[in-house]
């Protein structure tokens, strides 16, 4: 009696109904309106038939899901007969939820922004290392003499940071990375 109407979505509804219910039992307030829950659920239930009887290898809508997809299905090609469905179904769960789109959005939002601030963070400081030259021979000859200078800055280098000082290196540090 149920698998013409429903199709192969029959199976889902008892475990719908016994959530449903217990939600219906459990969930009571000072504006709780059981009536929306119920709309909402079922429309949300309704929407997803459409999208299964839009399928055409087996009638996983049933009879209620057919018609909606072929009334459906000229007015709107298929892709956006799904997405409309969809749209649907996201509305008839919020409505049965109780709960508005922005409720429902803003931790998927902080959850995007955390793991975009993790990702383009700055890469941790390594230990600093202080890279001294090899010692000169006197058999080299004499070093130029320059004036002491100090560097405030560091040059990274291979996650190694090396510090900018005055050194005898046989070729100059530059301050910054090209």
């Amino acid at each position: 009696m149920v698998a013409p109407w429903f199709g192969t979505a029959r199976w889902l509804l008892p475990p719908i109904l016994i959530v449903l219910g217990y939600f219906l039992e459990r969930v009571q307030g000072d504006h709780w309106d059981w009536q929306l829950t119920l709309v909402g659920s079922g429309l949300a239930y309704v929407c997803l038939l459409g999208v299964l009887g839009l399928i055409d290898a087996h009638p996983s809508g049933g009879i209620i899901g057919r018609a909606m997809a072929r009334f459906m299905s000229p007015l709107v090609t298929v892709p956006g007969t799904v997405a409309i469905f969809g749209v649907f179904m996201s509305a008839g769960i919020l409505l049965a939820l109780d709960m508005s789109l922005p409720a429902v959005v803003a931790p998927l939002g902080r959850l995007f922004s955390r793991s975009m601030a993790r990702l383009f963070r700055p890469a941790p400081e390594v230990a600093s290392t202080v890279v001294t030259p090899a010692p000169v021979s006197a058999a080299d000859g004499p070093l130029p003499r320059r004036a002491p200078r100090t560097c405030r800055r560091s040059m990274r280098v291979v996650s190694v940071t090396i510090a900018c000082r005055r050194s005898r290196w046989p070729f100059p540090i530059p301050d910054q990375l090209p």
